[in-house]
């Protein structure tokens, strides 16, 4: 499993639920990337997609987790403590850390429809994150490699550290930016804030903007909603951060346009990519591509 490829796991198990709308599976994916950029043990933690359930883990317990059945059915979230009320989940006690002086919680729901508000709740990703550390200090969390190989999950270090890029919008060397945020990381690679995806994607459609192709339309019901995002701004000429307007800095493009766009820099406008692919007869793409004037 690559860090491409689990996000198609991902929607692939979530495929035969016939309720399932291509918004919610996004909200799916998206709660998972949260859960895997806070969690603070990235080489004791371990994930995997199976037919009962989705699963990141420390040991024999729950870090997030969905179920799809059973007296665990729903969705799991290891938090540090009980926090302010949020509709549509509940909190249950981690029984093997509750003689400890700060015991932690599950937050819990029976149903997937709270996932997508979840995504935003910045205190509830703290709490988590705070929750990811702590839990090392109770045996339930001792480890288990042996266990989680049998079961065919990968190691959460490893998983991020996959050169795999997603969404390759703006590549620059040795830095990347959340949305211009510079940091220093193992991989060169650019994250992006999902919930602009989201909306920008709520706004345009998942469909290219460039070509109007459509996943949903070519592939089926598992891959709807699948589309990469475009910044019409390019971050690597912003260096500090800055807010993202989803509708007038973005734009969904499916992967082969995307990749067009960056073949030249400064990057080809959607209007120019557009323009070239009208001239499809010309035996060279790219030669037509270069040929194109730019102001």
């Amino acid at each position: 499993m690559s860090i491409l490829d689990w996000r198609t796991e991902v929607r692939r198990w979530l495929h035969p639920r016939r309720n399932i709308t291509p918004e919610l599976t996004n909200s799916v994916v998206a709660f998972f990337e949260c859960a895997f950029e806070n969690t603070r043990c990235l080489d004791r933690a371990w994930f995997g997609v199976h037919p009962s359930g989705i699963s990141l883990v420390v040991g024999g317990i729950y870090l997030a987790a969905i179920q799809r059945s059973g007296v665990d059915q729903g969705v799991w979230l290891l938090v540090d403590q009980e926090l302010p009320k949020i509709d549509g989940v509940e909190y249950q006690p981690v029984k093997s850390t509750q003689r400890s002086e700060q015991p932690l919680v599950w937050l819990h729901s029976v149903s997937l429809n709270p996932v997508p508000h979840l995504i935003g709740v910045t205190f509830l990703w703290e709490s988590f994150a705070q929750a990811s550390e702590k839990i090392l200090r109770f045996p339930i969390a001792s480890d288990r490699d042996t266990v989680q190989k049998r079961r065919k999950k990968i190691r959460l270090s490893e998983l991020m550290r996959e050169s795999v890029i997603l969404y390759p919008d703006e590549e620059e060397e040795s830095r990347v930016f959340r949305e211009g945020l510079r940091k220093t990381v193992t991989v060169n690679a650019y994250e992006r804030d999902q919930k602009a995806r989201d909306l920008c994607i709520q706004h345009y459609g998942a469909r290219c903007f460039v070509c109007d192709f459509s996943f949903g339309e070519a592939y089926g019901e598992f891959a709807e909603g699948f589309i990469h995002v475009h910044h019409l701004r390019p971050l690597s000429e912003i260096g500090e951060e800055y807010t993202v307007d989803p509708v007038k800095d973005l734009r969904p493009v499916c992967p082969n346009c995307h990749a067009v766009i960056h073949l030249h820099r400064p990057a080809f406008s959607i209007e120019e990519v557009r323009a070239a692919l009208a001239e499809r007869c010309s035996p060279n793409a790219y030669t037509s591509l270069r040929s194109i004037k730019r102001k």
